[in-house]
């Protein structure tokens, strides 16, 4: 009996740490009363202590708010990559993620779990976070909620999850992981807000490594069937720069292939050889 008490001790104690260095971020519109009960309870029963972020809310953005943000918007990029106005509620979701990125560097903590509040900690969760902790010296940003299937494992995790490299790019911002490196690196090459925050995310940016968990371990939960940002009655503009707009999406594309692949070979060759040393030089 006393065994197990040191044991469950020991446990308290290694996740206290966790949480002493990592912090987690719900992203929540101050109307969406259900969905903050819904997460907070989620995670609650999973033992993961959260912090509530006021999400901006599109319709209600002014100049005040691009300016305590350091952003502002590329009208024309915008328009070209989207063929379409970006909606107020789409231009809300993005600075509500900067928002919170700027709450993880103004606070203490190492690492940040930023997440929309439409998702739910999967099996073996705190677990896992604890445990991508101990592999920090390989990635900046790692996507916890994905629709990517072109990945590359790198190593097996608690819960029979994957630590991967993702070829191509996944477009969602549901849930990631991020060190104070990626945060700050991210917030320098994006104060023009000239894609959607979900394809900011994923273009595969030089200096910042980035990682997946395969299988997703915050998947979205019901409440995403129902989005806050509104979809409907979005103006396309005229298809004539169709043809210049898709060599552009080309290039994005292949640039993007060509740095995720050279950082899978790195992984592969250095960081394996590296952590074969360590292991050899323990076994000794």
């Amino acid at each position: 009996m006393a065994e197990v008490a040191e044991r469950n001790n020991d446990s308290c104690q290694e996740y206290k740490e966790l949480w002493n260095r990592l912090g987690i971020f719900v992203i929540n519109l101050d109307q969406a009363t259900e969905r903050i009960e819904r997460i907070t309870r989620d995670f609650s029963i999973a033992g993961i202590p959260i912090t509530r972020v006021a999400a901006i809310h599109g319709k209600r953005v002014d100049e005040h708010d691009f300016n305590e943000l350091s952003v502002s918007l590329c009208k024309w990029r915008l328009r070209f990559h989207l063929r379409r106005d970006i909606t107020p509620n789409e231009v809300g979701c993005y600075l509500s993620h900067i928002k919170a990125l700027k709450i993880f560097l103004a606070s203490q903590k190492e690492y940040a779990l930023i997440c929309e509040d439409d998702v739910s900690p999967g099996y073996e969760a705190k677990a896992v976070l604890n445990e991508l902790l101990t592999l920090s010296d390989c990635w900046d940003l790692i996507r916890l909620f994905h629709y990517s299937h072109q990945t590359v494992p790198f190593q097996t995790l608690k819960g029979g999850y994957q630590l991967s490299t993702a070829i191509q790019g996944m477009t969602s911002a549901a849930c990631y992981l991020i060190n104070r490196k990626g945060a700050e690196t991210f917030l320098a090459k994006t104060r023009k807000i000239q894609w959607l925050f979900d394809t900011a995310l994923c273009q595969g940016w030089i200096g910042i490594r980035e990682m997946v968990i395969v299988p997703p371990l915050f998947p979205i939960n019901e409440n995403s069937l129902t989005s806050t940002i509104e979809y409907k009655n979005r103006k396309k503009y005229s298809r004539c720069l169709i043809p210049i707009r898709q060599t552009c999406k080309l290039i994005l594309h292949l640039r993007r292939y060509g740095i995720q692949l050279f950082r899978i070979l790195r992984l592969q060759l250095f960081y394996r050889e590296k952590s074969k040393k360590k292991r050899s030089f323990f076994d000794s």
